[in-house]
């Protein structure tokens, strides 16, 4: 079924009432915050974010046993992609029992979740609560392959916790118009309590990025992701391969996986750089040094919730290439900040637009910097918290 139409979002531009002190914040997710390998660094950028403006005296760093995820992902992939057990209620409720116990004596005045709501539905509804999300489990089923495998029961029963959560909840937060919907319309949340709030990139900012200009020698393009078919890897390598044959000197660096990702033999154009762990200076150092010398982001993924990537990119002022699907249409602005090529296109029409682009440099300056503006005055995490401090407020008071 589509998704609904996005309803209107509430209005943040009035500041909600201010509390006699500064509420007491605890933070939570579904593994600890401060690992930034958890869900691609998006709880540790935003727990940061949030430390900055409010006032967090609590983060739950072990909501469950530590053994839970690698049995999990045996038992995911033994049962063909069809029961995770992450998402049953009784393993839920046995593993977060002590979490929850130190959550509720924390002392906090509100609960800010970021992609747990299995446990914030068991905190209980006496507590105030703010749900970060990228998604719904309903729109994600109806749109992710690999979701699709699970059995029916297991989606209807994370689904059943998911909607209390949500009808517990002060606040719910996503960062896409895509995933707002699916709240509404899925699940029948007032849109009234329902913020959109884009979020930043999962890296540093540069000190001081420079609007790009296209210079003389190759255009350069970059690839960043691990779910290679899902992001069109294949297409993003057939790509670089019809540029060059076409006469569109380029190069194309692909991070996330390694060479034996490719289905046939890999263009001499393209080069290969495996996973890069942000959490070791030297490869963050590498991606970085990767956003900061190319031309143009690709990624052509048929499936995306939102894509960090988008922002990290926009952070470098990147303009971005990809499909107009899921939450991509809110991170990248089609014709203003990147371009989006509707379902379905292809490597040739992925060639043509990038060749185009690459002709005229007045177009991808003024792209460059739009992209960048986006990024300081939107996809921002400072931006993100001061909006979400907002919310907290108004939680608490």
């Amino acid at each position: 079924m589509p998704d609904p139409a996005p309803e209107q979002a509430s209005d943040l531009t009035q500041p909600a009432a201010t509390p006699t002190r500064s509420p007491k914040v605890a933070f939570f997710a579904g593994g600890d915050p401060l690992d930034i390998k958890l869900w691609s660094g998006t709880p540790f950028y935003a727990l940061n974010a949030l430390r900055r403006v409010c006032d967090v005296t609590y983060v739950e760093r072990r909501p469950f046993p530590r053994l839970l995820h690698p049995l999990a992902r045996l038992i995911l992939r033994l049962s063909g992609g069809r029961i995770d057990i992450r998402m049953l209620r009784w393993v839920i409720r046995l593993g977060s029992s002590p979490a929850r116990r130190r959550l509720r004596n924390s002392g906090a005045d509100v609960y800010v979740s970021a992609a747990s709501s299995g446990l914030a539905s068991m905190l209980g509804e006496d507590t105030r609560q703010i749900l970060i999300s990228d998604a719904t489990s309903t729109a994600l089923t109806r749109y992710y392959p690999e979701m699709q495998r699970l059995w029916p029961w297991v989606h209807h029963g994370f689904s059943a916790m998911e909607r209390a959560a949500m009808e517990q909840a002060h606040w719910l937060t996503y960062p896409s118009d895509w995933a707002a919907a699916s709240a509404s319309g899925d699940f029948g949340i007032d849109p009234a309590k329902i913020a959109m709030l884009p979020w930043g990139p999962n890296m540093a900012k540069p000190p001081a990025p420079q609007v790009r200009t296209l210079t003389d020698g190759p255009l350069k393009l970059l690839f960043v992701g691990i779910a290679w078919d899902r992001k069109g890897g294949e297409i993003a390598l057939e790509t670089a391969r019809l540029l060059a044959r076409r006469g569109t000197e380029c190069t194309l660096d692909i991070v996330g996986v390694e060479a034996s990702a490719a289905r046939g033999p890999v263009p001499d154009n393209v080069r290969f750089h495996g996973r890069l762990d942000k959490g070791d200076p030297s490869e963050a150092a590498q991606l970085e040094a990767l956003f900061a010398g190319a031309h143009l982001f690709i990624l052509p993924t048929r499936a995306e919730a939102l894509g960090m990537v988008f922002a990290e990119a926009a952070a470098m002022a990147l303009p971005s290439i990809s499909f107009a699907t899921g939450g991509v249409e809110t991170v990248v602005k089609h014709g203003e900040t990147g371009l989006l090529l509707p379902p379905g296109a292809g490597a040739e029409d992925f060639a043509a637009a990038i060749t185009a682009l690459a002709n005229d440099p007045v177009r991808y300056r003024t792209l460059s910097a739009a992209a960048l503006r986006d990024s300081e005055e939107r996809l921002d995490c400072s931006v993100w918290a001061k909006a979400m401090k907002q919310l907290i407020e108004d939680a608490a008071s």
